[in-house]
C-alpha cells in the first residue's frame, strides 16, 4: 500500500522547523533544526500509528488539504518627511 500525505512545513527566524500532518494524526510536535530528521520521525510515527488506526479515522487522512504557505517580504514606509524610515520583513 502507498500512503502518500501531505506534510505542512514551518521555519521560524531561528531556522528550526516544525512539521505537521492535517487531518486526523495527532502528533505531540516535531520541531528541531534539521528537516530531513524531523520527516524520518515523521515517517516512522505514521508507520507506527497508521496501522492501529480505525478505517475512519484513517480516511482522514485521505482528504488533507493541499495548502501551501509562502513568507512574503515587506518593505513598509514609516512614519512622515524626514523621519520616515523603511521597516523591511
Amino acid at each position: 500500500m502507498d500512503l502518500t500525505l501531505p506534510v505542512l512545513v514551518s521555519v521560524d527566524r531561528r531556522e528550526i522547523f516544525s512539521v505537521q500532518i492535517p487531518g486526523g494524526v495527532h502528533l505531540s510536535g516535531f520541531q528541531g533544526p534539521s528537516l530531513a530528521r524531523l520527516l524520518d520521525d515523521l515517517a516512522l510515527h505514521l508507520m507506527e500509528t497508521v496501522p492501529k488506526m480505525s478505517p475512519a479515522e484513517a480516511a482522514s487522512l485521505a482528504f488533507s488539504p493541499y495548502v501551501e504557505l509562502r513568507r512574503v517580504r515587506l518593505e513598509v514606509p514609516l512614519g512622515a518627511g524626514k523621519d520616515q524610515q523603511l521597516w523591511k520583513g
